[in-house]
């Protein structure tokens, strides 16, 4: 089987680099609708969720008491833990996946690393 190409994003080098540029990452571990639809369909997560479910249950499980009805509490959100996720899941997005590339180049509002 032919390896699938990684799509190319911008790669985040501290910890501090990821809290102020994730994007709102945290929402993949939510489980409310929205997220269902929106976040947790996507091809990579779904990738993700198979291979490394230990990890996907407990960043849901951890950053759910900062979720809100209405806001998020960014001060209790599990950065470190998050990142490391990011890291992992940033290698299964390719290139093929829906709404990954636009105009052939990378979509730069769904995609850094």
């Amino acid at each position: 089987m032919a390896q699938r190409e990684i799509a190319p994003q911008r790669e985040y080098e501290t910890l501090k680099d990821f809290v102020d540029g994730q994007n709102n990452f945290y929402v993949y571990f939510r489980e409310d609708q929205w997220a269902q639809r929106v976040y947790r369909c996507r091809p990579h997560f779904l990738r993700f969720q198979e291979a490394n479910p230990e990890i996907e249950e407990e960043l849901t499980a951890l950053t759910a008491p900062a979720i809100g009805s209405r806001f998020v509490n960014w001060d209790i959100l599990p950065y470190e833990k998050l990142w490391e996720a990011y890291k992992i899941m940033s290698k299964l997005v390719y290139v093929d996946d829906p709404y990954v590339m636009r105009e052939g180049q990378p979509d730069a509002w769904f995609l850094c690393r």
